[in-house]
């Protein structure tokens, strides 16, 4: 009985001790709260929080400023062009010592020219080209010389497409006076004849397409090229110095083809 009763007692005072820590923990820590947050002796207080001025961000970049397109409206142009080209069809001259043919042709070669341009409008130009070209014999040989030169008055309405503040494309259309043609082959160094051929003047249309760069405020310079299409009728033929009816000539020296492409350069200057 004594033990029964012991380990009653000892159940008895271990539940109890149990009972009074479980109600006896939330008390300390709530004691040990305030503890917490009293100010420790010698450390300073806390900052107060302060109002901070807001800088507003810097304003977005401004996009680069977009220059119009070039506009010549209104303005006058003189200009200087430089021609190369060649010509769709030709004529045999002769032949070199090789067997190769000897030829020339009534269109391409070599000319320059320079004119007057007005601009009608933001859209079209007006342009007037006074020149001349030469076309020799290909191949060159030493023993013979051989020309078609010719000169020309040129009208021509150009459609201006402006890409940049300085830069256009134009494509233009228009007729042109093709005068004073002659063909001139000389052979008499190789035992052959020297032939004159004069051809009336004669009337033909062109087509041309360039760009046309900026350079200067008022200078630019243009690259592009030009097809034409012409025929001239022989008016008059010398053999050695004496006058020989055309009809006599080769059909295809009588009415001669001077159709051809010549790829152009040219400066201008505005004013």
């Amino acid at each position: 009985m004594n033990r029964k009763c012991l380990f009653q007692s000892l159940l008895g005072i271990i539940v109890f001790g149990w009972i009074v820590l479980q109600s006896a923990g939330p008390a300390q820590a709530q004691e040990a709260q305030p503890q917490s947050q009293q100010q420790p002796v010698g450390q300073q207080a806390p900052a107060q929080p302060q109002v901070q001025q807001q800088v507003p961000p810097p304003p977005p970049p401004q996009a680069a400023q977009t220059l119009p397109p070039v506009n010549t409206a209104g303005k006058m142009r003189l200009f200087l062009t430089g021609a190369l080209g060649f010509g769709f069809d030709h004529a045999d001259v002769g032949v070199t010592t090789g067997g190769e043919e000897v030829k020339i042709s009534g269109g391409g070669g070599a000319g320059i020219g320079f004119g007057l341009g007005f601009g009608l409008s933001t859209d079209f130009d007006l342009d007037f080209d006074l020149g001349g070209q030469v076309s020799t014999l290909s191949p060159p040989v030493t023993n013979a010389d051989g020309s078609f030169a010719r000169s020309y008055l040129l009208a021509t309405i150009k459609r201006k497409i402006p890409t940049s503040e300085s830069g256009q494309f134009k494509i233009g259309l228009g007729l042109g006076s093709y005068m004073n043609g002659k063909l001139d082959v000389d052979a008499s160094h190789a035992l052959g004849a020297h032939e004159i051929v004069q051809y009336d003047n004669a009337l033909g249309f062109h087509v041309t397409g360039e760009f046309e760069r900026f350079i200067g405020q008022t200078t630019s310079i243009n690259l592009g090229a030009k097809m034409y299409f012409v025929k001239y009728k022989a008016r008059s033929w010398t053999h050695n110095g004496i006058a020989q009816p055309v009809d006599n000539l080769p059909s295809n020296v009588k009415d001669f083809n001077g159709n051809g492409l010549d790829f152009m350069l040219g400066f201008n200057v505005y004013f």
